[in-house]
This record gives structure tokens, sequence and C-alpha cells, in this order.
């Protein structure tokens, strides 16, 4: 049982072991963000993740974490990040009235800067947000391919 409590106590992140897995990870973005597929790719990602979380290990060895929390906490990051820097988007598109919106949290800022011309991170300019498509009949669209033909008859009509 102790060990469990242990285990659980050891994967609290710090907002300094935060700060420097944003460092690291961001100065290891081309290897870790590769989207090629092949051994040599995945071989070079995870001896990236190795020494990522050897550094984190050996400046933090109070607070011992795996590459699996690192990577872990790592999507999780960027997923906020990307959540913050969309609401940001959508928050400066709508007609105003309401109180001002808080500014991107610091820890998640320069995850966002990083990925600017990131497509995927930000949306693609001109594209559009199949989630705020009416629906078809009454009925939801669950499938992504379904929203893009639903967008697509949309658009054509």
């Amino acid at each position: 049982m102790s060990s469990d409590l242990e285990k659980k106590q050891a994967c609290k992140w710090t907002d300094p072991q935060t700060k420097l897995l944003r460092e690291l990870c961001l100065s290891h973005r081309s290897v870790l963000e590769a989207s090629q597929k092949d051994a040599m790719t995945e071989k070079r990602k995870k001896h990236a993740w190795e020494e990522i979380t050897s550094s984190l290990n050996g400046a933090f060895p109070e607070a011992v974490h795996d590459v699996k929390d690192s990577a872990k906490k790592w999507s999780n990051l960027k997923s906020s990040a990307k959540k913050v820097t969309h609401d940001q988007k959508k928050w400066a598109s709508a007609t105003g009235g309401g109180p001002p919106h808080p500014a991107i949290p610091e820890t998640l800022a320069d995850i966002s800067l990083a990925y600017a011309n990131s497509d995927g991170f930000h949306s693609i300019s001109g594209g559009i947000d199949t989630s705020n498509m009416p629906s078809q009949h009454g009925m939801k669209v669950a499938s992504t391919k379904a929203k893009s033909l639903c967008s697509l008859l949309y658009f054509l009509k």
C-alpha cells in the first residue's frame, strides 16, 4: 500500500519540473514531433525522451519520473495550450460586451508561441469549425468523416 502512495507522490509535477520539461521538449521538438514512422525516427524519439527524462531526474532527484510520465505530461501541456489558444482566438472574434478574457498562462504561453505556425495547433486559416455547424435533421453528427461530409453538403447548398 505504501508503494502505491509513494508512486503517486513521486508522479506529482512541481512548477520548476514542468518548466524544465517544457524547455527540454521544445528544444527537442523537431525530433519529438517528427511525422515519419520508420524505425530510425522512432529510435531517435525514444532516445530524445530518455534524454529528457534523464535530465529531469538529474535536476530533481527527489521526484523521479519515467519516460511515460514525461511524455504524458508534455502531451497534457500541449493540449492545455491548444485549448487556451483556441479559447483566446474564439473570444477575440466575439462581439464583446463581457469581461476581458484572461491572458494565456505563462506556463502555456511559450508552448503556444512555439506552435504559432502549426495548422494542427491553431487551426487552418480559412477553415471551418464543424463543431459549430447545424446538425443535419436534428441529429448530432458523431464521426469526423460524417462531419466533413455534412460540412461539404452544407456549403454546397
